[in-house]
């Protein structure tokens, strides 16, 4: 079976990271995690003095504040994005609209479809350096790390992290 397309055009890639992108607005976004904490714009929230690296992630985030969310029929969770909500629901009603065109399993999330479908096709990552194979890229991210160490270590419990906001 070939992949989706989607999947597919992935081409523009962070020279960073590795990771793909379908457009260079998404690669833009994604490359303010490699800017250093210090040359970073952070925009805080004034209410509760949480940070957020976009924005935009700030603005969703007032609109809790300022309760303009919409509520879960089936719980008590509050979202602000309807995509959010009608995805939540799914997992409430039971309506996955994805299925696996091998064995049938139904998903609520395309994203989760895609990465059960590369299971089947045994699509896999290899680690240059140990020859240890993933499913996904972001595992072999992870991975690399065994070989290269963490970025950043933290200096209270000398844990290292990928990134400064793990």
């Amino acid at each position: 079976m070939e992949l989706h397309s989607e999947e597919r055009d992935r081409n523009i890639e962070c020279v960073d990271c590795g990771k793909r992108f379908f457009s260079l607005e998404h690669l833009q976004l994604h490359q303010t995690i490699h800017i250093s904490p210090e040359d970073r714009a952070v925009f805080e929230c004034t209410v509760c003095s949480k940070t957020f690296l976009r924005k935009s992630n700030l603005g969703l985030h007032m609109q809790m504040h300022r309760g303009e969310t919409m509520d879960c029929p089936h719980c008590d969770k509050k979202f602000v994005r309807r995509k959010d909500l009608e995805i939540h629901i799914r997992f409430h009603t039971g309506d996955f609209p994805y299925t696996c065109s091998m064995c049938d399993r139904k998903f609520a999330i395309k994203g989760h479809l895609n990465y059960h479908e590369k299971r089947h096709l045994g699509v896999r990552y290899k680690c240059d350096e140990c020859e240890k194979t993933f499913i996904n890229l972001a595992g072999l991210r992870q991975h690399q790390y065994e070989h290269t160490g963490m970025p950043l270590m933290c200096s209270v419990c000398q844990r290292g992290f990928p990134t400064q906001f793990k």
